[in-house]
């Protein structure tokens, strides 16, 4: 029998670091992923709207919004989903804002 796979949803613009993370997750040979990605933060609200993830993957620089309004509008439409924070910036303050947010939130 073959294990339930883990459903992702990814909130990436970039689209060549989407490629690479969907190169690493095919890497992994002890979990099963399917990945649908979206490029800004309508398009993750019209998913979270049909359809069901185990985890956002949540770039916090999208065209749409920015930063932790970003988050909040996740945590908005999504309120029981983990949140693994996609970020390149140096943001120690924002760092310490995610980190106190809650366990729900990964950094």
């Amino acid at each position: 029998m073959q294990d339930k796979s883990i459903e992702l949803l990814l909130v990436e613009d970039n689209a060549a670091e989407a490629r690479l993370l969907q190169e690493y997750l095919r890497a992994v040979t002890s979990k099963q992923f399917s990945l649908v990605h979206v490029e800004d933060l309508a398009a993750a609200c019209d998913r979270l709207s049909s359809e069901s993830f185990d985890l956002i993957l949540l770039d916090l620089t999208l065209p749409d919004s920015k930063g932790l309004e970003t988050l909040e509008a996740m945590i908005g439409k999504a309120p029981s989903l983990p949140i693994v924070v996609l970020t390149n910036t140096d943001d120690e303050e924002l760092a310490v804002e995610l980190v106190r947010r809650g366990p729900r939130i990964i950094w």
